[in-house]
Order: C-alpha cells, then structure tokens, then sequence
C-alpha cells in the first residue's frame, strides 16, 4: 500500500499446494483530499488466481 508515492505497508504471500493466497492489512493515513493512495499487486512466476494478481481497496475520508 503507498500514500503520496511511499510504500507504508507491504505483506507477502506464498501459494501452498494449490491453495490460493491470501492476505489482509488494514492502515490509518492523515490524508488530503487530493492525495493519492493506491494498492499494487506484485507476482514473480505462477499467479495467484485465475492467471493474474488481485487486489481490492476500501477508503474512507474522515474530517476532523
């Protein structure tokens, strides 16, 4: 997960015996309305489901 272009959270994942990977993260940002921040999927060799990477990304703005 990056913010404004830095990677603030990473996990790895590894495919076991046919199983598909998975994982979760959760992170806390003190963000603008026009900052940006994105999830990226990464994979070297086999993919990790239905021949390519996925990922999804729920946000919330908060004002305080």
């Amino acid at each position: 997960m990056a913010h404004r272009g830095i990677q603030i959270q990473l996990t790895y994942t590894a495919q076991v015996s046919g199983n598909y990977a998975t994982s979760s993260m959760q992170v806390f940002v003190r963000a603008a309305m026009s900052d940006q921040i994105w999830v990226e999927s990464r994979s070297s060799g086999t993919q990790l489901c239905n021949d390519g990477p996925f990922n999804s990304f729920t946000g919330a703005l908060i004002h305080m």
